[in-house]
């Protein structure tokens, strides 16, 4: 069978299968523990590709945690399903324990105990890392958050910025009070860069910036190929990951962005 190109951030099932998959930075596949998960980060599975299981070991599972994807940082609140103590989903795989009901409430509402789902033990470990415990009401990474018929904002590295476009759901709507315990930043974000990297980093994808900068030069980029590129060999059929061409890159003279990459076979 024929595999498909794919690519990191790619979503892919296979037959048979409700499951689905989406590939990090490593091209490792990372599994979405439930439906509900997916939709914190997408609307609908039209941008999920079938692809034959001959393919799948193309794509092997990460070796360290997350193994799969979380809830969007703001969305849910979780815990353990053994467990009564209750966390926020921050940025990059990070949980914070909520010191008390009053903080709940404060960052999420009076009705925040329904935004509370459990979590099974053996995906526990895809929140990889605990952050301080919030013990006073101040918004945290990740969350979406506004006052009442006001803009919305994100909180990122502490400070929030305004929010370009219309997230598509999970603001929290909170005090004055609470709102302006984050200081304001001049940066803003769009509403599309809110669900670019449901990996949260796993593997080393970089969110989208809230600015994105652009190199003050255009460079020159040369192409040559590599001295250890393999000789001639054979593939076979479906074989994947085979290494049959190696070439440098070198930019003189400022940055170059590489945008898309053709082999031609002659």
């Amino acid at each position: 069978a024929t595999c498909p190109t794919l690519e990191a951030g790619s979503l892919f099932k296979v037959p048979g299968n409700s499951a689905v998959y989406l590939l990090n930075a490593n091209m490792e596949r990372m599994y979405f523990p439930h439906s509900t998960v997916y939709k914190t980060w997408y609307t609908d599975f039209s941008g999920v590709v079938e692809i034959p299981t001959t393919c799948v070991d193309a794509y092997p599972a990460p070796s360290s945690a997350p193994f799969g994807v979380n809830y969007r940082p703001g969305s849910k609140l979780v815990k353990v399903q053994i467990s009564p103590t209750v966390y926020v989903v921050e940025s990059g795989n990070k949980k914070s324990k909520v010191g008390s009901e009053a903080v709940a409430a404060a960052l999420y509402g009076s009705n925040w105990a329904s935004k509370v789902v459990d979590v099974a033990d053996v995906f526990w470990p895809n929140y990889a890392t605990t952050g301080a415990e919030l013990t006073e009401a101040v918004p945290h990474n990740g969350m979406l958050v506004k006052v009442s018929g006001g803009s919305t904002f994100l909180v990122k590295d502490g400070k929030r910025v305004a929010v370009e476009g219309t997230p598509r759901g999970d603001v929290q709507t909170v005090s004055q009070a609470v709102l302006d315990k984050v200081a304001l930043d001049t940066g803003t974000a769009t509403a599309a860069s809110l669900y670019a990297d449901p990996t949260q980093g796993a593997g080393g994808v970089v969110s989208t910036p809230t600015t994105p900068t652009t190199p003050s030069t255009t460079g020159t980029l040369t192409v040559a190929l590599a001295a250890d590129t393999p000789s001639g060999t054979t593939v076979f059929d479906g074989q994947a990951r085979s290494n049959f061409t190696k070439v440098n890159f070198t930019a003189t003279g400022g940055d170059v962005v590489i945008k898309s990459l053709k082999v031609l076979r002659s």
